[in-house]
């Protein structure tokens, strides 16, 4: 019995095989970014002593970047609730500089510790307001800069989870990639 092998089949295939284990990455790491987005934000939800969950634009501001060689990703809050996402998750020392006053005030009126809240669910509006909410805001910043914020470590938090997963999300994708034709197309000789 007599096998030959037509070298000219094989030119080129290492080439399509690198391409698809690199297509493969790409896509892993990709999928291991979203996945560990959720786990940040579930982290957020779960925080103790107490969720930072005003708005949810810091919850929605947790974005996954992936580098431009497609090998690695960044987690963490995009630009507009980045400096709020790092004081929330490592908290802020006592001492520091005193926080703005006018975001604090708005806090204090969304959450109704000003005037409260109607049966429906509506906040009750009291007159002067805006002046009773601003020096309620100077007050929790004088405290804030007084005691400081406790951390709430949501990054950390959801870090065992993402190295636990991440490895088996990029192996899937690879081998998703791997499992389709060589990309470049081509048959061997004598191949149906």
């Amino acid at each position: 019995m007599r096998i030959e092998v037509d070298h000219r089949a094989l030119d080129g295939l290492e080439a399509r095989l690198k391409a698809q284990l690199q297509a493969g990455i790409r896509n892993g790491v990709h999928a291991a970014g979203v996945d560990a987005v959720a786990k940040v934000r579930e982290a957020i939800t779960t925080a103790e002593p107490r969720p930072p969950v005003d708005t949810g634009a810091l919850r929605t501001g947790i974005v996954s970047v992936v580098a431009p060689d497609g090998m690695s990703v960044r987690i963490g809050p995009a630009p507009p609730v980045a400096e709020r996402g790092a004081v929330m998750d490592l908290g802020r020392r006592p001492g520091q500089r005193r926080p703005p006053v006018e975001p604090l005030a708005r806090w204090a009126l969304r959450k109704g510790l000003i005037g409260g809240f109607t049966r429906q669910g509506r906040r009750r509006k009291v007159k002067g307001e805006e002046k009773l909410a601003h020096a309620l805001g100077y007050a929790l910043a004088r405290s804030i800069q007084k005691k400081g914020i406790r951390a709430r470590n949501f990054i950390r938090r959801a870090l065992p989870g993402i190295r636990r997963d991440a490895p088996a999300i990029i192996r899937a994708a690879i081998g998703r990639a791997l499992q389709g034709p060589p990309t470049g197309g081509g048959s061997a000789p004598g191949g149906k």
